[in-house]
């Protein structure tokens, strides 16, 4: 099995004549050009990894995604979000009074302690997102390169964040105040 297919290898030898054959002007030229083209696209390519903002990196690495992976993403992301929500309405003593105006019936709302048990189960079994890491400035560009692959390597709901951009985990933040507040009486 062939490493380079025949026109790289010819490509490869008008780039770099053997010392022993004779190249002609025009010979060299045209290899000076090639290289010239090789070394610009490298560099566009690049300038445009470096400029490259978290939006665009998730947009790159969902396209590599089957339609199930991304649809489990964002199944999983919206039950996150929606356990969030709930969260953030008991931190902030809204839960009631939002229940009363969406009229539900107390069957249908969910208790404290059914929250509790929850988050608790969410937290054992998936673990926690570490949103801030999103601050990272250029977390997604060369520079960040090593930084990145530690947390990818890691893996989890953080990883997934950075990579996919799915919150696959609740925030860190938010499950701490909620534990603070709520877990630990």
């Amino acid at each position: 099995m062939a490493i380079l297919d025949e026109k790289q290898v010819a490509g490869l030898r008008a780039d770099y004549p053997s010392p022993k054959k004779k190249t002609t002007a025009p010979q060299r030229e045209a290899a000076r050009i090639r290289q010239a083209n090789r070394r610009a696209k490298l560099k566009k390519v690049q300038t445009a990894v470096a400029d490259t903002t978290f939006p665009q990196h998730w947009l790159l690495q969902r396209d590599k995604l089957t339609e199930e992976q991304r649809n489990a993403y964002e199944v999983r992301e919206s039950d996150v979000l929606d356990l969030e929500y709930l969260m953030r309405l008991y931190l902030e003593d809204r839960y009631n009074p939002e229940a009363d105006v969406l009229n539900l019936q107390p069957e249908e709302r969910v208790s404290l302690d059914e929250l509790i048990a929850e988050v608790k189960e969410e937290i054992g079994t998936n673990g926690w997102c570490e949103t801030m890491i999103l601050l990272v400035s250029r977390l997604c560009t060369p520079h960040e390169k090593e930084f990145r692959e530690a947390i990818l390597a890691k893996g989890g709901p953080t990883g997934t964040l950075v990579r996919y951009g799915y919150r696959t985990g609740i925030d860190s933040g938010l499950y701490e105040t909620f534990r603070e507040r709520f877990m630990e009486q």
